[in-house]
């Protein structure tokens, strides 16, 4: 026998940084639940292309960080992902949320995601977290920070910063009847 679907799951965006956002400043200040360190605009962003604005930064280290304030629901699968390149191998991010009223306490995510060592003007990959729920409904931050090896000049784009949330649709009822309107049967078998 084969199933019927009872419902559907598609991802849907709760908030997403992107930094072509006229708002950022150079210094990537500017704009209300965002918070960096170590990176400022840059080019070449997720697409590749110059004007594509991105987080940067030429020294990609322990410090370096962006963050956004995000409102969750308890009881709802939510992922992080960024679209993120680096220009040598080795590199990666780790991803965690912190309560917006107590940022020390950090629930890590993944650590050492590794971000793609491609060319500054080739599009990006994205990388995202594993799935996640928190316990209360509030504000938190959501941080993408390093989780490579810490090497000398170490170029890092990253763009399309988002949190998603997880969300099951229902699927409508299907029922099958004979050219009379007779009901058939309540499940299908297969062969």
């Amino acid at each position: 026998m084969v199933p019927f679907l009872t419902s559907a799951q598609s991802w849907d965006t709760v908030r997403i940084v992107d930094f072509s956002n006229p708002s950022f400043t150079d210094s990537l200040t500017g704009v209300q639940g965002f918070a960096q360190q170590g990176f400022e605009k840059g080019n070449n962003g997720a697409s590749g292309n110059f004007n594509d604005l991105c987080a940067f930064t030429n020294s990609f280290s322990a410090q370096d960080r962006i963050a956004m304030r995000v409102s969750l629901l308890a009881g709802v699968d939510y992922r992080v992902s960024l679209n993120g390149k680096v220009n040598r191998a080795g590199q990666a991010v780790n991803f965690a949320y912190a309560p917006a009223p107590n940022p020390q306490q950090v629930t890590v995510l993944s650590l050492s995601i590794s971000l793609a060592d491609f060319n500054y003007n080739d599009p990006g990959a994205t990388v995202e977290s594993s799935t996640f729920a928190v316990t209360a409904d509030g504000n938190y931050w959501v941080v993408a920070e390093h989780g490579g090896v810490n090497l000398p000049d170490v170029f890092a784009r990253l763009d399309n910063f988002m949190v998603e949330a997880l969300e099951e649709a229902p699927m409508p009822s299907l029922s099958l009847t004979d050219n009379d309107g007779n009901p058939i049967a309540s499940s299908i078998e297969a062969e």
